[in-house]
């Protein structure tokens, strides 16, 4: 093989065709009709010498050599955009740029509105678009579909901790700790200003849930020391929780920064919790081809001196 017999362009068609194994869906990924995008993929299976997808039933699936591919092909594309976005000197106030980061609502409530308050004043061009966590954040982040992931290190979230474990690409630094309390009714029927072991027990409890698989550190806690909540409400994150504890007897347990920010808000009191509960951990993933770069390395500046005055 050689490079010159090669149209660099259809890296681009290479990369859609192995990740969405699906010739329309590789079209729609760049804007090109079904027709373009079969054309493309017969020049390559004339140049590698290999079908690439084939037909298993109603999918395709992709060849050995095809599969072979995959991570070379996208960390190629990958290096050749971060070269391309690379600015000799990054100036906060004059560039233009959007950042994708991964995190808990509980992240977003607690901590990035404190980082967009600064961002407003340093950095009026910088946008932020911020995504769910999933089991699949690590592997985002190493394909370059997010810039930042911002989650715990904590057992419940053991498949991305291990993902980030095991990869030797992604770098992580860690930017806060945070307690927990417990939240109720400002005016709760039958708590007063402390939570008895007792009480903890017999209320019921507003508690986030995060699927199969997952626990929080409330659950974990639990779960060591042989006891059980009455749960008659569960939801998939923490912030909203402690807006369904009005005129109820409910118990949410939630982050200490979380719960004082809301506690102005709502007609809510903190308590401490009866049960240990070990700290959260907040700590910040990205992956090592941006090391260097000056915009990720300002905005990893911003966030860590963020969480150091948080």
């Amino acid at each position: 093989m050689h490079l010159n017999r090669f149209d660099l362009n259809l890296l681009i068609a290479l990369d859609a065709l192995l990740r969405e194994k699906n010739v329309t869906r590789a079209g729609e990924r760049m804007y090109l009709s079904q027709s373009a995008m079969s054309g493309a993929l017969q020049r390559l299976r004339d140049y590698f010498g290999d079908d690439l997808l084939v037909r298993c039933g109603r999918e395709l699936e992709l060849t050995p050599r095809a599969q072979a591919l995959v991570d070379p092909v996208r960390e190629i594309l990958l290096r050749v955009q971060v070269a391309l976005e690379v600015e000799p000197k990054f100036d906060p106030a004059t560039a233009t740029r959007s950042f994708s980061i991964v995190m808990s609502d509980y992240c977003f409530v607690a901590f990035m509105r404190e980082v967009i308050i600064r961002l407003q004043h340093e950095a009026p061009g910088i946008s932020c678009r911020i995504e769910p966590l999933d089991v699949l954040s690590v592997k985002r982040l190493e394909d370059g579909d997010v810039n930042f992931c911002l989650f715990p290190e904590m057992p419940s979230l053991n498949r991305m901790i291990a993902d980030a474990d095991k990869s030797a690409s992604v770098r992580r630094m860690k930017l806060f700790t945070d307690e927990w309390v417990c939240a109720l009714w400002r005016d709760h029927p039958t708590v007063g200003d402390s939570l008895t072991l007792e009480q903890y027990l017999a209320l019921p409890h507003a508690v986030a849930d995060f699927g199969v698989g997952t626990h929080t550190v409330e659950d974990l806690a639990l779960r060591r020391d042989g006891l059980t909540l009455i749960s008659p409400v569960a939801y998939a994150g923490f912030s909203a929780l402690p807006l369904l504890l009005a005129g109820t007897s409910m118990i949410a347990t939630i982050q200490r920064r979380l719960a004082q920010f809301l506690e102005s808000q709502l007609p809510i009191k903190l308590l401490t919790p009866p049960v240990a509960l070990a700290p959260l951990q907040e700590t910040l993933f990205w992956h090592e081809r941006h090391e260097f770069e000056p915009g990720h390395m300002w905005l990893r500046k911003v966030l860590l001196e963020v969480a150091q005055r948080f």
